[in-house]
């Protein structure tokens, strides 16, 4: 009787474990590790607005942008790396899955967890390009204004020039 007891205590041990590590094993869902898929450059844009006292004429990169008070739109860019993995539907499409498994009497519930979909992620870096930029004011009678900015995400920079007297 006592052996049977013993017995019967361990099968039920079993049996829970079994069902616990199953459990788990399904509500984590199938997904490979993620893999690199390469990086590219996305072109960000910011407005720069430009004061000055007294008024002049606001280049870019040597470039007229126009007359203070001006804004002007700029474009850089940001590096995204891109990183990829394969999921099973349970993680992507949980109603299309759910779905499958009462049309198919539960049989689909057991390869559900076959990596089937792809789930990609993109990562913005901190690694720019093409984001500085020399911004000066001239206009007469008064001495040159120079700046050279560093973008790295603003989206809107303001910059207030003083020009001193004494010409160019």
């Amino acid at each position: 009787m006592k052996r049977n007891m013993i017995f019967m205590a361990r099968m039920y041990i079993k049996q829970i474990s079994c069902l616990v590590s199953l459990i788990i094993f399904l509500i984590s869902g199938c997904a490979t590790s993620w893999e690199n898929k390469g990086s590219f450059y996305q072109t960000l844009h910011a407005n720069l607005t430009v004061h000055s006292n007294p008024d002049g004429t606001v280049y870019v990169n040597n470039r007229i942008a126009g007359n203070s008070p001006v804004t002007i739109p700029l474009e850089y860019e940001q590096q995204i790396n891109r990183k990829a993995r394969k999921v099973s539907y349970w993680k992507t499409e949980p109603g299309l899955s759910m779905l499958l498994t009462i049309v198919s009497l539960g049989i689909y519930l057991p390869f559900s967890i076959i990596p089937v979909d792809t789930e990609t992620s993109l990562e913005a870096q901190a690694s720019f390009k093409n984001n500085e930029f020399n911004i000066s004011v001239k206009t007469d009678s008064y001495k040159v204004w120079h700046q050279i900015i560093r973008l790295s995400g603003e989206k809107e920079l303001a910059l207030s020039a003083a020009l001193d007297k004494g010409g160019e």
